[in-house]
């Protein structure tokens, strides 16, 4: 998908910056927003569209549950967790109106491209 937009949500510094340095490095038509909490997730929502959503479960501010019960999004959403709340999940899973997907920490970056590479090299 040709200048597909990630919105990526994570606080850690360091799992933040290997995900945006390897999806720029594989797939390098793909923008990406950073934040780091939901709230500036909401900010960026609200400014912009996105293809696709990568976020850690559990920020500073709240669940990743949280925010995407609060947005309208049909496109695939993956979420990386250390933890499983099976409640939450299932509650994101109802909202969620497009493919949905959980990814263990520490994440293998093998898995998240064979999860993300099929919504960013398909033809816009």
């Amino acid at each position: 998908m040709e200048n597909a937009k990630i919105l990526l949500v994570e606080d850690e510094k360091f799992v933040q910056a290997a995900l945006v340095e390897f999806l720029r490095l594989a797939f390098p038509q793909v923008r990406i927003k950073v934040v780091d909490t939901l709230k500036k997730a909401r900010e960026a929502w609200s400014q912009e569209k996105f293809d696709l959503i990568i976020s850690d479960c559990v920020l500073p501010d709240g669940l990743a549950c949280d925010f995407l019960e609060g947005i309208d999004f049909s496109g695939p959403t993956i979420i990386l967790t250390g933890m499983v709340d099976p409640q939450k999940l299932k509650k994101a899973e109802k909202v969620l109106k497009g493919p949905f997907f959980l990814l263990k920490k520490p994440v293998s970056l093998e898995k998240l491209a064979q999860v993300v590479a099929p919504y960013l090299t398909r033809a816009s």
